[in-house]
């Protein structure tokens, strides 16, 4: 039967995750129901502060079902440890379970990483209610729902979702579920200082509805998933929200209550004391609570790699290459493990690019390695199938500097020409595979370029800066501006 009809309540969780960094403050596994958890304070833990669910499906039957989650103030999770993570996560349908009434804040995750958000439906989440939450102050986003192995049915409202550094609402994954309506979210207010309001995959044929929100970007123009505002209502969303400020009673100091003449009292919102969340009638656990110290955060940094051999044949089609990361700003440029042109075998990773993004350097994909340089030989190799238009940059990097100190660079313009430090060294040809070759030792590195058919081209003698002592990221950018443009990288090797 699994863990069930329990009720964990009135406590005090604090500081966990030193020794084994992914303990969480309540974990309920893959067989825990019909369990309530309230009222508790969570608070200095370097993963998860609450867990719920361990099936990665939206379809499959759970074992994790009717929980409640209610009245608990959980923050300072994450701490700069780990990637990943959520003040309130889920996986896998969870038909029942509320999630309700939390006051959530200060969420951060690892240097380099992703994922320091407040509440975090992964993989398959469906049939939540989230319903009167207070998030805010996280570092990747208040809210995360993740796009992933069919999530459906669940449903976002009245809750307060402020002041990420980030979007505040975020939907990952560039996969829309096949079947069935991911989510709804209504009265939600939704507050960001820079503008961003909603980040990721809220596409125009997303299978999600948001209406009757407040939303604010404190004067700024507020971004909707990088549209402005008639063309996101253009494509049915948010036609009836309102973009005003909703007037907290003292935002600066956080106090997210509303003055009596809020707009979003017009929209339905319902205010909620949220103060009650945490720890209730005892005055004893309340005086030990209020004198923990936030937890410093630590400065690790993201986990790295070893030596790179990539031929993408393992990997699915329209996957996301599971070692290395992948950046995008919208759902049609973006990069995935493709059939169409392989170097060897079938399969090769294909990269689409469209104008009109925010940053000329999206999409792209980048490697995190941590190689210490004095006295080591790196040896790179990668091949390439160009189209006309293509600027392809790829470049090594020293991120333990800020800024970060430039390796190994070379950049093909979209007539095929190879530069490197700024000089036209050689034509490259399109729609057919390349091989680009770079080594390096002792601040120097050299180049060659591969051609079917041709004499192999060998260009040396480039030197690096002497700050250029460890090599942390390897990437690969598509820097196209105005065209619409696609290539393929394949058989990549660093070592």
């Amino acid at each position: 039967m699994g863990t069930n009809h329990n009720t964990v309540e009135n406590n005090l969780l604090h500081d966990g995750g030193h020794i084994y960094r992914h303990a969480c403050g309540i974990f309920l596994g893959g067989s825990a129901s019909y369990n309530t958890l309230s009222n508790n304070e969570i608070c200095n833990f370097s993963w998860d502060g609450v867990h719920l669910g361990w099936s990665w499906s939206g379809t499959n039957k759970t074992l994790t079902h009717h929980n409640t989650v209610s009245w608990n103030h959980i923050h300072h999770i994450g701490n700069g440890v780990l990637s990943d993570l959520a003040a309130i996560y889920t996986l896998g349908q969870q038909p029942g379970t509320v999630i309700q009434y939390n006051h959530i804040h200060h969420i951060s995750r690892n240097n380099g990483g992703y994922g320091g958000w407040g509440i975090y439906p992964d993989a398959g989440s469906s049939y939540l209610t989230i319903d009167s939450n207070l998030v805010h102050d996280t570092e990747d986003g208040g809210l995360h729902m993740h796009c992933y192995s069919q999530p459906h049915d669940d449903v976002v409202t009245n809750n307060i979702f402020a002041y990420s550094e980030a979007c505040q609402m975020i939907r990952g994954n560039q996969l829309d579920p096949k079947e069935g309506l991911h989510v709804e979210l209504e009265r939600n207010i939704i507050c960001h200082e820079k503008g961003r309001l909603y980040g990721g995959s809220w596409t125009k044929d997303g299978k999600f509805s948001t209406d009757r929100n407040l939303l604010w970007g404190h004067g700024n123009e507020c971004s909707f998933n990088g549209n402005d505002l008639k063309i996101w209502r253009e494509a049915g969303r948010d036609v009836n929200s309102v973009v005003a400020d909703p007037k907290f009673v003292d935002a600066d100091n956080r106090d997210f209550h509303l003055l009596p003449d809020s707009p979003a009292l017009a929209l339905g919102f319902k205010p909620f004391p949220y103060e009650q969340a945490g720890i209730q009638g005892n005055s004893r656990l309340q005086k030990l609570a209020s004198m923990i110290v936030p937890r410093e955060k630590e400065l690790v940094e993201r986990p790295t790699i070893g030596a790179i051999s990539e031929d993408f044949e393992s990997l699915k089609v329209g996957q996301i290459p599971e070692v290395g990361s992948v950046y995008i700003e919208r759902e049609d440029a973006g990069i995935a493990v493709s059939d169409e042109q392989a170097a060897s075998g079938k399969k090769s990773l294909k990269f689409i690019d469209k104008p009109g993004q925010k940053h000329g350097y999206n999409p792209h994909f980048a490697y995190y390695v941590n190689w210490a340089l004095p006295g080591r030989k790196v040896i790179g190799k990668f091949k390439a199938y160009l189209t006309e238009g293509t600027i392809l940059e790829h470049q090594w990097r020293d991120w333990t500097h800020s800024p970060f100190v430039p390796g190994p660079t070379i950049l093909i313009g979209g007539d095929g020409t190879l530069a490197a430090g700024g000089t036209a060294l050689a034509k490259v040809p399109h729609n057919t595979w390349i091989e680009i070759q770079i080594e390096y030792e002792k601040s120097t590195w050299s180049l060659q370029v591969i051609v079917p058919g041709e004499t192999t081209k060998r260009f040396a003698g480039f030197k690096t800066s002497d700050d250029f002592k460890r090599l942390t990221w390897i990437g690969f950018v598509s820097a196209a501006t105005d065209k619409d443009i696609h290539f393929y990288l394949d058989d990549i090797s660093i070592k």
